[in-house]
């Protein structure tokens, strides 16, 4: 029988762990053992560098900024809009009453 028994390991996992002085759980050697076969160890990439995260991620992060940008500016022109409205208003209140 292989020490990475199926049968075992989920015999392992089913059971409770048991539990030092403190209650605080310690993992069993079968619990052990599901955790290490667990592990992903079929892995022959090496960890992504900053390269590839700037090369995937760096179009996507301009468009939101340059989005963010102009909905600024439209707000900030709508802004200014409504502003010379109730300064126009005002002015032709002013002259019309005088």
């Amino acid at each position: 029988m292989s020490s990475l028994n199926p049968m075992r390991i989920a015999a392992a996992a089913a059971r409770p762990l048991r539990t030092l002085s403190r209650g605080v759980a310690a993992p069993t050697t079968q619990h052990r053992l599901l955790q290490q076969h667990s592990r992903r160890l079929y892995s022959s990439e090496p960890p992504p560098r900053p390269q590839s995260f700037n090369k995937a991620f760096s179009r996507p992060i301009f468009k939101v900024a340059l989005m963010a940008i102009f909905t600024y500016q439209l707000a900030y022109y709508g802004w200014l809009r409504l502003e010379q409205n109730e300064k126009r208003g005002d002015l032709n209140s002013r002259q019309s009453s005088s």
